[in-house]
């Protein structure tokens, strides 16, 4: 289904880009459709030359062909022997529709008849070559595409007509299977001959001349190899056509030979047995006894062979046989095999017998007793591994890979023990723990860990423990630090209503008065469990300075240098504005952020102000 969906989608674009062509405006276009020129379309009907007097053109089936595939639509295009394969795929699966793109140099006049002949050309495979040609009437093919810069790509579209359907195919495989192992096919023990003779028989014995249809041409099965396995009646080419799929089944070469056998049109095979070929005419030969049809040489009694099996080229590929297979074989050396091997070892020789059969026969045609030298040992080393600081090693040692004697043994060496190197910190002492050391061992890189001295004494500090604060005020001033490896495990206050706070684990924290005055306390627990506490006053009014202070009173600095005042105001959270001012700004200047710069040499005074307390400090210029 997708093989057909497919081919109306190209079908459908095909016909999609030549009507764009058509109703393309003058000179639209010009520069695309000068890339290719379209080329004349060929048709042609083929009758199988094989059916030839019992077939028509009429009784072909038709269906309009596909359009080309234009270039810039579709790729995919192959050379013929591509093309030839893949038509030999789809006539296998019983395609009556094959359509195959080709890209040549090459004239395309007989094309479509040399791509169908190439795909039904002897392959060796028993559903190809003559397995095809024998079993179908004939095909109605068209050629068309377009030129490029001197290649063709052309669209091949052919139909088919079958004389089986896939369904009967695939009777005839399941048959077959079960023939070869009911007639031993690709049993070993079984020459050539005897494969071809089970296969003759079986034919001979299993199925009869359909003389009821020979004359009916609508009924076309009687041509098959399945009207001879599933009816058991054919004609001559049902059980040619058989025989054929049986041998190559059973890797015996054969072919179908078409002629004329007592003066009208008929079909038989010829097959390998040695290195020449023998006619056998299973359909003369069925339900005679004894057989007068079989392995018969070159001048084939009664049959005449069609002009293309009579070339020299095919005589070449196909040499015949100058006499009639004997009754009893004269024998043809096959190729000599080995058998009742007895191998050598390593100290003791061994034997064969070297054994010629007949490649006809199969019957044995000499045997002679060969020894075998013994072999000696083979040494191989067997590694050792260097002893490390805690493992023992082992020095290399030799075996025989044939027969896993030991030659030298591997002898044991100490383990050597660590290096160790000096002790180093890596992690320092804690609240919890005491400073990690370790040492690194030099060879093996092992590792090992000790404690140095003991764990840290707990401790606790609170950079404000009051603050004072308005109503709704906030404060990030206050922070907790304590000893290394310790943290905040929680902030808890006493009155939420006056303060609340929200801590950190690192020891900061937000605090913010609530609408209501009074005094509570913050109480902060360490993750060692020690504890300290905020107390905290909230009032009504703004909280006001109560003294600022300065780290130096005294500065020295150059023309055009800055420094920044940092003045120390409690309490740490007073909300009154620090104003600042130089009592000559042309000798050093002050920001409202505490900045000083120099101007010029000289000294001044610069004020710190916060509310009603005031500091200053000298500022000299150089």
């Amino acid at each position: 289904m997708e093989k057909i969906v497919n081919k109306k989608i190209r079908y459908l674009a095909a016909l999609v880009w030549m009507l764009a062509l058509v109703l393309l405006p003058a000179g639209a276009g010009a520069s695309e459709s000068s890339r290719y020129t379209q080329i004349p379309t060929i048709t042609e009907n083929y009758v199988n030359p094989i059916y030839r007097d019992t077939v028509s053109e009429s009784r072909l089936v038709f269906r309009n062909p596909y359009a080309p595939a234009p270039l810039a639509e579709y790729g995919g295009y192959v050379s013929e022997a591509a093309a030839a394969e893949s038509f030999r795929g789809q006539m296998k699966q019983r395609e009556e529709e094959i359509v195959v793109l080709v890209e040549t140099t090459a004239d395309t006049d007989g094309m479509l008849r040399r791509i169908a002949e190439a795909a039904m050309a002897h392959t060796g495979n028993p559903t190809e070559g003559d397995y095809l040609k024998w079993q179908y009437a004939g095909w109605r093919g068209t050629l068309g595409g377009y030129t490029a810069g001197g290649v063709k790509y052309l669209t091949l579209t052919y139909t088919l007509t079958y004389y089986t359907d896939a369904a009967q195919e695939q009777y005839v495989t399941n048959a077959v299977n079960a023939l070869i192992g009911t007639l031993g096919l690709r049993d070993a023990s079984k020459s050539s001959y005897e494969k071809v003779r089970a296969i003759y028989d079986y034919i001979c014995s299993n199925v009869t001349y359909d003389s009821a249809n020979a004359g009916n041409e609508n009924y076309k099965l009687k041509h098959t190899a399945y009207a001879a396995l599933a009816d058991k009646t054919a004609v001559c080419q049902g059980y040619a056509v058989l025989f054929y799929r049986l041998a190559l089944e059973s890797g015996i070469d054969a072919r179908v030979i078409s002629g004329y056998g007592g003066g009208t049109a008929h079909g038989w095979n010829i097959v390998k047995l040695g290195s020449q070929y023998y006619n056998l005419d299973a359909t003369w030969d069925a339900g005679r006894d004894p057989w007068l049809y079989f392995l018969k040489a070159d001048n084939f009694s009664g049959h005449t062979r069609g002009e293309n099996y009579q070339t020299a080229e095919f005589y070449g590929s196909y040499p015949m046989a100058a006499s009639d297979f004997p009754e009893k074989c004269t024998h043809e050396a096959g190729s000599t095999v080995q058998e009742n091997v007895k191998a050598a070892s390593c100290t003791l020789p061994g034997s064969y017998e070297n054994v010629t059969y007949c490649q006809i026969c199969a019957e044995e045609m000499s045997r002679y007793t060969c020894l075998i030298p013994a072999e000696g040992h083979t040494l191989q080393t067997i590694p050792g591994r260097a002893a490390d600081c805690l493992n023992t090693g082992l020095t290399d040692g030799q075996k025989c890979t044939v027969c896993g004697t030991v030659v030298t043994e591997q002898k044991t060496v100490a383990a050597k023990g660590h290096s160790w190197g000096t002790w180093k910190t890596t992690a320092n002492a804690t609240v919890f723990a005491p400073e990690k050391q370790t040492a690194v061992c030099s060879v093996c890189g092992a590792v090992k860990v000790q404690d140095k001295g003991t764990k840290l004494t707990a401790k606790i500090r609170v950079s404000a423990s009051t603050l004072l604060l308005q109503k709704k005020q906030k404060t990030t001033a206050c922070r907790v630090t304590f000893a290394n490896g310790d943290s905040v495990k929680s902030w808890k206050s006493g009155d939420r209503k006056i303060a609340k706070v929200s801590g950190r684990a690192d020891g900061t924290c937000t605090i913010t008065a609530g609408n209501k005055t009074g005094r509570t306390k913050i109480t902060v627990t360490l993750k060692s469990g020690k504890t300290a506490t905020i107390n905290v006053k909230v009032q009504a009014g703004k909280v006001a300075a109560k003294s600022v202070k300065l780290a130096a009173t005294k500065i020295t600095l150059k023309k055009k240098q800055k420094i920044q005042l940092s003045p120390v105001i409690k309490p740490v959270t007073c909300q009154e504005k620090v104003q600042y001012s130089s009592s000559n700004s042309k000798i050093a200047k002050v920001n409202a952020k505490g900045v000083i710069t120099g101007v010029k040499a000289g000294k001044t005074k610069i004020k710190v102000k916060v509310g009603g307390k005031t500091v200053t400090c000298t500022v000299i210029v150089k």
